[in-house]
């Protein structure tokens, strides 16, 4: 599955949970938000996705390289509005599974 594939499918599950799409591929001087979505309650969501090979380990596919960026992401909507920033990985199969931001302080 193609990152593209895989935000495609986590853009359909929101969307099937009645989030409404923001904005997709929005660059901020931190760097590349995957997926912007609103929640029902109005709480912006800040959404990174990563594909997965089938043995491959989330551990393996987030660096702390990129979990400081996303940090830096965060921080930056954070400070305009209350919002949550969510970690979603795909596997190939389809399987997907997500951390929110602070599960990786």
């Amino acid at each position: 599955m193609s990152g593209r594939d895989a935000e495609e499918k986590v853009k359909r599950f929101l969307q099937s949970r009645g989030c409404y799409l923001q904005q997709e591929r929005l660059w901020t001087p931190y760097g590349e938000v995957d997926l912007l979505f609103r929640n029902q309650q109005g709480l912006l969501l800040v959404i990174e996705v990563k594909s997965l090979s089938s043995n491959s380990d989330v551990s393996q596919r987030i660096s702390p390289r990129q979990i400081s960026r996303l940090k830096r992401v965060h921080q930056h909507f954070s400070e305009q509005e209350s919002c949550r920033s969510l970690v979603f990985f795909v596997r190939f199969s389809g399987e997907m599974t997500w951390l929110g931001l602070e599960e990786f302080y």
